[in-house]
């Protein structure tokens, strides 16, 4: 049964997505500055020149560096206004001991008419956005250079690559979704720019574009590692969850799932998967059965469900097997009425059901069709007896008239719980229609967990 959930809290390290002002380097190119604008490049060369050696602009300077440290590191909104005002007096001034540059560089830019005047404006804006550590004045330069077509081409795409990080430094989610696309077209791929341009989406909260691109720079980063990005795919899952993307979600789970990753991750996923899975009873229980096997079944409800779906008149050794698990779990209250009943009832029927399976199997085996190998496979699953089940799996199978895909997860459990995980994961493998096509790709995480163990 399909739910809906509004929020699901997933523990996860957010990325700051700086870049540092001041990252970019510093650009140089051969130009030839115009007559006319000679007076006005003399005057900014005159402005930048021994700022190393410039005391206060090297004190200014520090401090601006240190408030944008502390500014990119705040998480309270009080820490970020406090940082914030530091930068701005430790901007202002270096601005001050630089001979109020940026008042100079908005008067170049606009007396600035050829493409060599341009180019030069956009170097000393960056010189000077880097001193003040400013990522909007330098992405300005950046893009005044580029403007300018003096750029050399074979550094356009790290240009390029830098006008969209320092974008996404300022604030500006919208120009860094301009500018990174650019470099990626034109083959760039150093300094994660893919995820950069993820998290450009993702901070101006376009969620489903932003888990596109999240998609594209974890193809990315397992293409050059051989990893599987297991963090990246866990950050999928909590942006689609967090923010009522259910569809995405579920997937992302999956994927979550797929990826190896920690214990409290898997059992997170599995939370996801439970709560928005498609799934009929049937298939449920098959999910149960796994996160079961997973430890990952966490709430109450979730026990109750599969001992209600287990039924101790029918299954009394899985539903008995479930009730201690929950107990064991310090989940379920030994003393509720649902338990003690279950208990009650599973103790009760548990050697009569063991003993009248035993006698009914080779009926089974006999049978015209499949179905009765199939429902005693299962009652042998909750009994542990999982050789005795995998016989009658493929018994079903062989006959038919059976729920195909039904069989085959039977039979992949079976195989599981003997630790025979190579078939096992070719048998869930097996699994291409229905809604059982995800569980069966849980099913075989859950393998590849255990073949790597």
């Amino acid at each position: 049964m399909k739910r809906s959930i509004s929020r699901i809290a997933l523990a996860l390290a957010l990325s700051t997505g700086a870049v540092g002002a001041g990252a970019a380097p510093a650009m140089a190119q051969d130009i030839k500055i115009s007559k006319e604008f000679r007076p006005t490049a003399a005057e900014l060369q005159t402005a930048v020149q021994g700022a190393k050696e410039n005391a206060a602009v090297t004190t200014a300077s520090q401090q601006a560096q240190q408030a944008r440290q502390a500014f990119v590191s705040a998480r309270e909104p009080a820490a970020k206004q406090q940082a914030q005002a530091q930068l701005t007096a430790a901007q202002n001034s270096v601005d001050q001991a630089l001979g109020g540059i940026r008042a100079k560089i908005d008067a170049a830019a606009a007396a600035a008419t050829k493409p060599d005047d341009r180019y030069f404006v956009g170097q000393i804006a960056l010189n000077a956005g880097q001193l003040m550590f400013d990522p909007t004045l330098q992405k300005r330069g950046i893009d005044m250079m580029l403007a300018s077509g003096l750029a050399p081409a074979e550094n356009v795409p790290t240009y390029q690559y830098f006008s969209g990080a320092l974008a996404y430094d300022s604030g500006d989610y919208a120009g860094a979704r301009e500018a990174l696309p650019k470099a990626i077209a034109a083959g760039y791929t150093e300094n994660d720019v893919r995820m950069l341009l993820a998290e450009s989406y993702l901070a101006d909260n376009m969620h489903e574009e932003g888990l596109v691109k999240l998609n594209d720079a974890i193809e990315a980063r397992r293409t050059a590692t051989g990893q599987p990005q297991t963090d990246l795919v866990f950050r999928g899952l909590a942006v689609a969850a967090n923010n009522g993307l259910n569809d995405q979600a579920f997937e992302w789970a999956l994927r979550t799932l797929e990826a190896s990753p920690s214990t409290d991750q898997r059992k997170q996923a599995y939370s996801v998967v439970a709560s928005l899975s498609p799934y009929t009873e049937e298939e449920e229980l098959d999910l149960l059965r796994l996160m079961l096997r997973e430890n990952a079944i966490s709430d109450e409800r979730q026990f109750l469900a599969y001992l209600y779906q287990t039924d101790p008149r029918l299954r009394p050794g899985e539903a008995r097997a479930v009730a201690n698990a929950g107990i064991e779990a310090g989940v379920l209250d030994r003393n509720a009425q649902a338990v003690t009943e279950t208990l009650s009832t599973a103790n009760a029927r548990y050697d009569s059901v063991l003993a009248e399976i035993n006698t009914d199997a080779a009926g089974a085996r006999n049978a015209a069709t499949g179905k009765d190998a199939m429902t005693l496979a299962d009652i042998y699953l909750g009994y542990e007896k999982s050789s005795e089940a995998a016989a009658l799996y493929r018994v079903a199978l062989e006959k038919g008239g059976v729920d195909k895909e039904k069989a085959l997860t039977g039979l992949g459990i079976a195989l599981a719980d003997m630790g025979q995980f190579a078939e096992a994961k070719s048998t869930f493998e097996q699994i291409q229609t229905g809604n059982r096509t995800s569980l069966a790709r849980a099913w075989v995480a859950y393998v590849d967990t255990q073949m790597a163990s």
